[in-house]
C-alpha cells in the first residue's frame, strides 16, 4: 500500500537502554547494551538465561495500577507526545501482554482461592492490553496480537486507514511487551535463547536475547507538505503458514513481502539504501534473512543492521522498534552497528559492525520483522520527493 501523505510526527520508546526514545537512540549509536539474568527479575525462576530488562520498571500489581506491559506502553505513548490537540486513532500490538497476571489469576481461581486475587489484578486484565492514556478520550480502535510481528502489523493497519479519506488525519501506533515467566520459559524450551549473548548475523550465533520494551510512532497525513519530514512510503505483509515457530528456510515469503513493499513505494531496489532487519541471532532466522538480502541486493550492496543484540528481542514491539531505528537513521544519516567487533565473521551480507555507518539519506530505509506462525512485515521509510 502507498499513500500520498504519511509523515512521521512523533517517536516514543522505553527500552533497556533508557526511558525515552532519544536516550535509547543514543545508546544504540554508542553501541551500548544492558544485559542481566532472568533470576534477578524473577527470583522464583531459577534460570541464568540472559535478558534485556528495563531498569526500574515495576512488576508488581499495585492497587489501581497497571501491569508491566501496559506501563511500558503508556510510557512510550507519553514519550511520543501523542496527547496533543489533534484527535487521533490509536493502533497497538503485543505478543503475550500481561500473561503473568493471567497466570496469577488462573492459579488462584482454579484452586478455589478467589479471595486471594487482588482487585488490581482483575483491573489490570480488564485494561490489558490497552495502555492507559490518562485523561485522553481516545482508546485503541485496533489491537493486533500476531506474535513478534504485532507492532509492525498494527502499523500496516494504521497506514491503510490513513489512506482512507473517511478516516482521521492522525494515527498513533504503539507496541509493548514486558518480560514474563511464560515468555522466558517459552523461548528457553524452544531452544532459541542465547547462552553467551545475542550476536545477530554472526557465523557463531547461538540464539536471541529476551527483551522487553515499548515503541510508539505517530503518523500524520497532512503535516509537513514541504517533504521535510520522514514519511512511511509503503508497507506490506505476508504469511508463510508453514510452521508454528520455524521460519521458511528458503525465505521466499520474506522476500515476497520486501519486494511488495518496494514495488508499492514506486522505488527500485537500488533506491533502498539500508535495512534494519529482524535479525534475532538465531541460526534459522538470520540464515533465511541473509539469503533474501543477497537475492534482492546481490554482492553485499546494502548495509544491514539488527538492534536485538542491544535492545533484546522485544517481542511484539520488535518490528516497531525497527521502524523507529529506520526513521532516526534517515534523520541522522547513521545506521547503528549490529556487533561490537568490526572484524566479526558474519554471514554473507553487509552487516554494520564496530561503529555506526553513514548512509545516503536520499534513499529509503527498510524495516522488517517476522513472527511465529510465519508472519512477515516490511516497511519503507524515506523523504517524500
Amino acid at each position: 500500500m502507498v499513500g500520498k501523505h504519511r509523515y512521521v510526527v512523533g517517536l516514543g520508546a522505553v527500552s533497556c537502554l533508557g526511558n525515552d526514545w532519544s536516550t535509547t537512540w543514543a545508546g544504540l549509536i554508542e553501541g551500548r547494551a544492558n544485559v542481566s539474568v532472568a533470576r534477578q527479575h524473577f527470583p522464583a525462576l531459577d534460570l541464568s538465561t540472559l535478558v534485556a530488562a528495563v531498569p526500574g520498571i515495576g512488576r508488581n500489581i499495585e492497587d489501581g495500577d497497571l501491569g508491566a506491559a501496559a506501563r511500558l506502553g503508556r510510557m512510550a505513548i507519553l514519550n511520543a507526545s501523542v496527547n496533543s490537540e489533534y484527535p487521533f486513532d490509536l493502533y497497538g500490538g503485543s505478543n503475550h501482554s500481561e500473561s503473568d497476571i493471567l497466570i496469577e489469576v488462573l492459579s488462584a481461581t482454579r484452586a478455589g482461592r478467589h479471595e486471594e486475587v487482588a482487585a488490581s489484578s482483575w483491573d489490570a486484565l480488564r485494561r490489558d492490553p490497552t495502555p492507559d492514556l490518562m485523561s485522553h478520550p481516545r482508546r485503541p480502535r485496533t489491537w493486533v496480537q500476531s506474535a513478534c510481528a504485532s507492532g509492525e502489523n498494527a502499523l500496516v493497519l494504521a497506514a491503510a486507514d490513513l489512506d482512507d479519506a473517511s478516516r482521521g488525519r492522525r494515527s498513533a501506533v504503539v507496541a509493548a511487551d514486558a518480560l514474563s515467566v511464560i515468555g522466558i520459559i517459552g523461548f528457553v524450551r524452544a531452544g532459541a535463547a542465547s547462552g553467551k549473548g545475542c550476536s545477530p548475523f554472526h557465523r557463531d550465533r547461538d540464539g536471541l536475547l529476551i527483551g522487553e520494551g515499548a515503541a510508539c510512532l505517530m503518523l500524520d497525513n497532512e503535516a509537513s507538505p514541504d517533504g521535510s519530514r520522514v514519511s512511511l512510503l509503503s508497507c506490506a505483509m505476508t504469511c508463510d503458514a508453514g510452521h508454528p515457530t520455524h521460519p521458511d528456510e528458503s525465505g521466499i515469503h520474506i522476500e515476497r513481502c520486501i519486494r511488495a513493499a518496494i514495488s508499492k513505494s514506486g522505488l527500485r531496489t537500488d533506491e533502498v539504501g539500508a535495512a534494519v532487519l529482524h535479525g534475532t541471532g538465531t541460526v534459522a532466522n538470520d540464515a533465511a534473512e541473509a539469503i533474501v538480502v543477497e537475492r534482492i541486493w546481490p554482492g553485499r550492496s546494502i548495509p544491514c543492521t539488527s538492534v536485538k543484540g542491544r535492545l533484546g528481542h522485544t517481542m511484539g514491539a520488535a518490528g516497531l522498534f525497527n521502524c523507529l531505528v529506520a526513521v532516526e537513521a534517515l534523520r541522522w544519516g547513521l545506521l547503528p552497528s549490529t556487533l561490537d567487533d568490526e572484524n566479526a565473521p558474519t554471514l554473507d551480507l553487509d552487516v554494520v559492525c564496530g561503529k555506526p555507518r553513514a548512509i545516503d539519506r536520499s534513499k529509503a530505509v527498510l524495516a522488517t520483522c517476522s513472527g511465529f506462525g510465519g508472519n512477515n512485515v516490511a516497511a519503507l521509510f524515506g523523504f517524500r520527493r
